[in-house]
């Protein structure tokens, strides 16, 4: 007489299968792509056998049923996706905020069929933009937490097929051979003079194309590229300057074209949170230099290092090689800025 168990070994032999293999091993679960799902709804309604299909696709029979469950829902998500990079997502989940999702990506679409250069930054506003009008309404004060972070955008970014190129642009190299010899120097002159980081002051100027648009923009999936404008060259100079600290951030220095811009008719000057200077050409020379060295400068560092209880009343003040190309040589106010540009002395009290 043979024994159930002998009997169960017998027939599982017989079906080529091991009752401790087929325990121990489970199938693991595929996650599908939105498209392979579209394509085993479609073959299923032709007729085409769920058997067949789980083992083609590498999935469990249940997971088939799963797709055939959520037929609606799958085909009704595909209904509303613009591109084929959608139908590369594996999941099923929409934006908390649907409204504002759609509100931001038609606005998107339509600023990139203008050309129009979009960054993420511009986008981030942009959604806190929308969520404030949508919700203006609101009881709820939900809204107000929404910080359009870096992880909301990647997943706008991902949901909707969102990509970044450049619409043109240039790699800008630096002598580096230069970088080593001015660092020894700079840390020499230091640690002689006894200077802390709150002594040492760095300014530079930058031009401030003002009506110039980026040079990267994100694109939708439909765009293979991404051409541009005509760059507008209207053009204002900024000087900034700061400690090594960054405790002393003194007022910008803002150079335009105009002495009396019309947006400035009716402004204190004073109240503005910039020096407005002018000259020809927007760019520093020596006399905005000097002014701005002997009037702003001194008299700040000054008053900040007491402030600070420094007693030592001295200053180290590094500047940019095109401010010298700027100034001519046989300016008067030459000497100041050979004072600013390797600028060590003791403040008068």
């Amino acid at each position: 007489m043979i024994s159930s168990m002998s009997v169960g070994h017998v027939v599982n032999a017989r079906n080529g299968h091991n009752s401790n293999d087929s325990m121990s091993t489970k199938r693991k679960r595929s996650v599908l792509s939105i498209k392979d799902k579209q394509i085993i709804i479609s073959r299923l309604d032709k007729g085409e056998k769920g058997t067949n299909l789980a083992l083609e696709f590498g999935i469990s029979k249940q997971q088939i049923s799963d797709i055939r469950k959520n037929k609606d829902k799958i085909l009704k998500f595909t209904d509303n996706i613009e591109t084929s990079e959608g139908l590369k997502r594996k999941s099923l989940k929409l934006a908390n905020d649907e409204r504002l999702d759609q509100a931001l990506y038609t606005w998107f679409i339509q600023q990139r069929s203008t050309g129009t250069p979009i960054s993420g930054p511009l986008l981030q506003e942009k959604a806190k933009h929308f969520s404030l009008q949508l919700h203006v309404n609101d009881e709820s004060p939900n809204h107000e937490s929404f910080k359009a972070s870096t992880g909301w955008l990647d997943k706008f970014k991902n949901r909707h097929g969102i990509r970044n190129l450049s619409i043109q642009g240039e790699k800008l190299s630096a002598a580096e051979e230069t970088v080593e010899p001015f660092l020894e120097k700079l840390q020499k002159v230091i640690e002689e003079r006894g200077l802390i980081p709150e002594q040492i002051y760095n300014a530079d100027e930058t031009g401030l194309l003002w009506k110039c648009l980026p040079q990267k923009t994100l694109v939708s999936c439909r765009e293979k590229s991404a051409p541009g404008f005509k760059k507008a060259k209207d053009r204002l100079t900024v000087l900034g300057c700061t400690n090594a600290t960054g405790t002393h951030k003194l007022k910008p220095v803002l150079i335009g074209k105009s002495a009396k811009p019309r947006c400035f008719k009716n402004v204190n000057m004073d109240a503005l949170p910039v020096i407005y200077k002018s000259q020809r050409n927007a760019w520093m020379n020596s006399e905005i230099f000097a002014e701005w060295f002997s009037k702003e400068i001194i008299p700040a560092v000054k008053r900040h290092q007491r402030l600070q209880n420094i007693r030592s009343l001295k200053a180290l003040l590094l500047i940019d090689n095109n401010i010298v190309l700027h100034i001519p040589m046989n300016s008067a106010a030459m000497m100041v800025l050979l004072h600013a540009c390797f600028f060590l002395r003791t403040l008068p009290l």
